[in-house]
């Protein structure tokens, strides 16, 4: 799962998407990324059922899929305050 949320727009995603669900579109949008690179990016988190998918008409919307990161958030957060876990 790290090596699917080690790519920088990958991970802007994530985050993005971590208050809700988002179509590639709004994504793209939000994150200044053109759709053909996003679209590659989501797929990869898909492979690694970090994102679920829905499709409505034309429009697929991507959200996480609900605690598949849980594990890691720990870790995100002693990174975010630059220490290690559990020191």
């Amino acid at each position: 799962m790290l090596k699917a949320l080690a790519h920088p727009v990958r991970l802007a995603a994530v985050r993005a998407l971590s208050s809700g669900e988002r179509c590639v579109s709004e994504l793209g949008a939000e994150l200044g990324v053109r759709q053909p690179l996003l679209s590659q990016q989501l797929t990869v988190l898909r492979g690694a059922h970090v994102v679920t998918t829905r499709r409505a008409a034309k429009q697929v919307f991507y959200r996480l899929t609900p605690g598949k990161l849980d594990p890691l958030r720990g870790l995100f957060s002693a990174i975010h305050e630059g220490s290690a876990p559990g020191a």
